[in-house]
């Protein structure tokens, strides 16, 4: 069976074109401004800290990416969040943490899963304890009926972020690691 896709962490050439296809996505799903339109390309006060993960087909267009942040971590610095998880957070060190955002792949053909496993192939190479993510509030509630055995906790206050009703959440990898290991790695 050939790969559809191939997946891998962006390089320099390839990180405008990761922006535009987010901004193209989010133009399209209604998350972006009509406002913002002649920007073209997404951007935010977090890009300087950000790593591309892209999916592209066999004529290498991107097809899907995926973020992540390190350093300047946008929930972090944009909800309002849970004391008790700031307080885990400022005990583990935040080099521990990581968030993985900005989320946009052609619709129906199943490309967030391979940026997901490739994502969290990352993650465990750099040793993370934390992922951090703020999703939109009905696929929140969505992930939580389908997918109640992984353990994510809502850690702060929803809001309005990026276009939507957002929820910022966690999940701790030393459990969530070892059913994902055997379900994508």
């Amino acid at each position: 069976m050939k790969k559809d896709y191939n997946y891998r962490m962006a390089c320099d050439e390839e990180i405008n074109e990761a922006r535009k296809f987010i901004f193209q996505r989010y133009v399209e799903v209604g998350y972006i401004n009509n406002n913002l339109k002649q920007l073209q390309i997404y951007t935010d006060k977090y890009i300087q800290d950000s790593i591309y993960f892209i999916a592209c087909d066999k004529k290498n267009k991107i097809v899907g990416t995926v973020r992540v942040v390190s350093k300047n971590i946008p929930v972090l610095e944009e909800f309002e969040l849970d004391g008790k998880f700031l307080k885990k957070i400022k005990k583990i060190g935040l080099d521990k943490v990581f968030e993985v955002g900005n989320l946009t792949a052609i619709p129906g053909k199943n490309i967030a899963k391979g940026l997901y496993k490739i994502v969290f192939q990352y993650a465990c190479r750099k040793k993370y304890q934390y992922c951090l993510a703020a999703i939109d509030q009905n696929f929140f509630n969505k992930l939580k009926s389908k997918y109640f055995f992984i353990n994510f906790q809502k850690i702060g206050l929803p809001k309005c972020y990026i276009g939507s009703i957002s929820v910022p959440i966690s999940l701790k990898f030393n459990f969530f690691f070892k059913g994902l290991n055997y379900l994508l790695l």
